[in-house]
């Protein structure tokens, strides 16, 4: 079966990609990169489809800043006892509310966000459909928040190239080997199997380059109703601008501009 693969040339000037397992808090953390499903959801969107088939993901993302935003809201609670209120027919909802104090919420928000973000698709309808999608978009473009808009990145050309044969498969064997050719992770997720039974060093080595995070990967229905769907978790580690040299491993290259990355759906195309 035939695979092709696009490439998104993304900018934010801000985001707030929120992990879906953090209550609504005072305090509400982001993640480094928008997970599998944000993504996935930003692409079904702006191709105005519910895909039949799931289509693979990888990305890179660095932003420039991390800042503290605030903004007034009620707390968790809050609209229960509204309700309570309102079966005795003591108060509308405005009385209610302006008689309750605001509490404070801080978001942690990224600045100045670049995503390199690559789609591998098995069906070429579906190739075309989101390639043309992004070309002259219909829809306004978010990730993350409704308020965290997507444009060009301004150092490319396209929001959206085919780089279907621009890919290559590189199989590093040992540190050295990764070094002299500067193949070097950064700025990406890397999945990691905490349940294989041949975990080894450089698994720990992994582990031991960046932050580990348990994030949505993929929906388990694609199909569903987006009340119903239930999402599945994987792990994934979290490599930031310092980078490292990996001593083993399976990663693609983008020849272009010597991006590594990996896959982040296990088994969704083979």
């Amino acid at each position: 079966m035939k695979e092709y693969i696009l490439k998104l040339n993304l900018y934010q000037p801000f985001a707030h990609y929120r992990e879906p397992k953090v209550m609504q808090d005072d305090y509400i953390p982001t993640l480094n990169i928008p997970s599998p499903t944000t993504i996935a959801g930003m692409v079904s969107y702006v191709a105005d489809k519910k895909f039949d088939s799931p289509f693979n993901i990888g990305v890179c993302c660095k932003y420039k800043t991390k800042d503290i935003h605030f903004i007034r809201g009620e707390d968790s609670e809050f609209y229960s006892k509204y309700l309570k209120q309102k079966k005795k027919k003591r108060l509308s909802y405005i009385d209610y509310k302006f008689t309750k104090s605001n509490r404070i919420m801080n978001f942690e928000v990224l600045q100045d966000v670049e995503l390199t973000i690559f789609l591998k698709i098995n069906n070429r309808e579906d190739f075309e459909l989101i390639k043309k999608s992004f070309e002259n978009p219909k829809r306004y473009l978010v990730l993350g928040r409704k308020e965290d808009f997507v444009v060009k990145n301004k150092n490319a050309n396209k929001i959206v190239e085919d780089i279907t044969e621009k890919i290559k498969v590189i199989n590093i064997k040992n540190k050295p080997m990764a070094i002299k050719n500067k193949y070097k992770i950064k700025n990406t997720y890397v999945p990691v199997d905490l349940q294989d039974r041949d975990y080894d060093s450089n698994n720990d080595e992994i582990l031991r380059s960046g932050v580990l995070y348990d994030i949505p990967s993929i929906y388990k229905d694609i199909k569903a109703d987006k009340t119903n769907r239930e999402l599945s978790h994987s792990n994934y580690v979290y490599i930031d601008n310092s980078g490292y040299y990996p001593s083993k491993g399976e990663f693609l290259l983008y020849e272009d501009q010597m991006i590594l990355y990996n896959w982040l759906v296990k088994d969704v195309i083979n």
